[in-house]
C-alpha cells in the first residue's frame, strides 16, 4: 500500500541534517577540477583542526603499516592521497548520514559508509574506461556521496521494505528505486539530490546522485560520470558490500551498453582491483 511522503516532511528531515564543514565542501569543489595540486589539499586540511587530527590518527594507525610516525599534514596527505583525505573529511562531518543504521533498508550502522567507499573505488576504476574521459577524483567523490538519500528515505521505509521486495518478486515493478517511488512518491536518488543541493555540492555530484540508477537521464556532459557510478554501485553490491535488503534489486541502465570493453577478462581485473583496494582502505579506517 502506498503512503505518499509529504514534501514538507521531507524538507524538514533534510534540514535537520548538519551542513558539510567548510573544509569538506572546499575539498569536493577542488576534486571536481581536472587539475589541482596536492599543496592545495594540504592547505585546506591544515585549516581544520578536527580533520587534521583525524587524518593523522588514520595514517599513524598500526593497520596503516608505515612503521614510522607522521606528524605533518603534508606527509599524511602524501601517504593517504587526496581522494581518501576527502572521504575522511566527508565521513568525519557527515556521520549522521554515513554511520547510522538504515532501518528502512534493514542495514546496520556503518553499512552505508562501506558501500559508499566500495562504490567510490569501483567508480574510479570504471572512469578510467570512459570515453570521453571522466576525472578520477570526481568519480571517486561521486561514489562516496551517491547514496546519501538513503539516510533520509530510510525512516519512511520502516516496516515497508519486505512489501516492496514482494512487488519485485512478483515482477509487478522493475527495481527497488521504482518501488520506493510507487510506495512513497519519491526515491532515494531524488532525496539525495535535494540533500546535495542543501550541502551546495557541485552540479556534477548532484547529477551523479540524482541519476546513479538512470545515467541515460542525466545531462549529457555528466552521463559518463553517472555511468561510472552506476556500474560502481552494481559492482559494490556484487561484492556483498551493499546497504541492506535492496542489494542487487536494481537493473542496469541502457547507457551501460555504450561503455568501453567490459569483457570477462577486464571485469576480472576490475573485481580484483576493487576488492583489494577496498580491503586495504577499510583497514585504514577500522583496523
Amino acid at each position: 500500500m502506498s503512503h505518499i511522503v509529504s514534501p514538507d516532511l521531507v524538507k524538514d528531515r533534510i534540514e535537520r541534517l548538519p551542513l558539510l564543514s567548510a573544509t569538506a565542501s572546499a575539498l569536493l569543489q577542488l576534486l571536481q577540477r581536472e587539475q589541482y595540486s596536492q599543496a592545495e589539499v594540504v592547505r585546506l586540511v591544515e585549516t581544520d583542526a578536527a580533520l587534521t587530527t583525524c587524518i593523522l590518527k588514520v595514517v599513524n594507525a598500526p593497520s596503516f603499516g608505515l612503521g614510522q610516525q607522521v606528524h605533518s599534514v603534508a606527509r599524511a596527505v602524501s601517504f593517504l592521497g587526496d581522494k581518501l583525505v576527502t572521504a575522511i573529511a566527508l565521513g568525519n562531518c557527515a556521520h549522521q548520514v554515513y554511520n547510522h543504521a538504515l532501518g528502512g533498508y534493514e542495514g546496520s550502522a556503518g553499512q552505508l559508509w562501506e558501500h559508499s567507499l566500495a562504490t567510490a573505488i569501483a567508480a574510479r576504476e570504471f572512469a578510467r574506461l570512459m570515453t570521453p574521459p571522466v576525472p578520477l577524483g570526481l568519480a571517486f567523490t561521486a561514489g562516496i556521496v551517491h547514496d546519501i538519500g538513503k539516510s533520509v528515505l530510510s525512516e519512511f521505509l520502516e516496516g515497508r521494505s519486505q512489501s516492496l521486495l514482494e512487488t519485485l518478486d512478483a515482477q509487478e515493478i522493475e527495481d527497488f528505486a521504482l518501488a520506493e517511488a510507487q510506495a512513497l512518491g519519491t526515491d532515494h536518488a531524488r532525496l539525495g539530490a535535494l540533500l546535495a543541493r542543501r550541502w551546495q555540492l557541485p552540479e556534477p555530484l548532484v547529477q551523479a546522485i540524482a541519476y546513479h540508477h538512470t545515467p541515460s537521464r542525466a545531462a549529457p556532459p555528466w552521463q559518463g560520470l553517472c555511468c561510472a557510478v552506476h556500474l560502481g554501485d552494481a559492482l559494490a553490491m556484487c561484492l556483498g558490500l551493499d546497504t541492506g535488503c535492496d542489494a542487487l534489486q536494481y537493473g542496469l541502465d541502457d547507457l551501460t551498453c555504450a561503455t568501453p570493453d567490459l569483457s570477462p577478462a577486464v571485469m576480472d581485473v576490475l573485481v580484483f582491483t576493487v576488492h583489494h583496494e577496498f580491503q586495504k582502505t577499510r583497514t585504514m579506517f577500522f583496523g
